[in-house]
C-alpha cells in the first residue's frame, strides 16, 4: 500500500503535469474530461482514507481531533476549509450554475477536491455551449 507521503508526492507531481498540459491545450472536451477525472480522484482518494478510519472505530469527533492534532494538521485543515469557503462564496456570487447550493453542499459534504474540478468542468462545458450558440456561421 502507498503511504500518505508517497501519495501526496505523487499528487503533487501529477498536479504539475496537469498544469503543464492545460497550459498547452485549448479548453476543450479533453480538458473537461481531465477535470471530471480529477473530481473522481477528489472523491475516491480522500474518502478511501475516511472509510478506512471510520472502519477502524473513527468518529466525527475523532476526525476533528485528528484534523487538528498538531500545528501542521491544523494548518492544512484551515487551508482547505478556507479555500472551500472562498470557492463557495465565488460559486454563490457568480451564479453560473442552476443550483449553486448543490455545489456548496458537495464542497463541504464530499470535499473541495471533488467539487472544484467538477464545477470547473461544468462551467467550461457551459461556456462552450454558449460560444457555439452565438458563433457566427459562414454561409454555405
Amino acid at each position: 500500500a502507498m503511504g500518505l507521503g508517497a501519495t501526496l508526492a505523487t499528487l503533487k507531481y501529477a498536479g504539475v503535469f496537469i498544469m503543464s498540459v492545460v497550459g498547452h491545450v485549448e479548453w476543450s472536451a479533453r480538458v473537461c474530461g481531465l477535470l471530471r477525472g480529477m473530481a473522481v480522484l477528489g472523491l475516491v482518494l480522500p474518502w478511501g482514507f475516511y472509510v478506512y478510519d471510520f472502519s477502524q472505530g473513527g468518529s466525527l469527533a475523532m476526525f476533528w481531533l485528528k484534523a487538528t492534532a498538531n500545528p501542521v494538521a491544523t494548518a492544512i485543515t484551515l487551508d482547505v476549509y478556507l479555500a472551500a469557503l472562498a470557492f463557495s462564496v465565488w460559486v454563490l456570487a457568480e451564479r453560473r450554475t442552476r443550483h449553486p447550493w448543490r455545489v456548496v453542499v458537495v464542497c463541504f459534504a464530499v470535499g473541495l477536491a471533488c467539487a472544484l474540478p467538477w464545477y470547473l468542468a461544468g462551467r467550461l462545458e457551459s461556456q462552450g455551449r454558449e460560444e457555439e450558440r452565438f458563433a457566427v456561421r459562414e454561409p454555405d
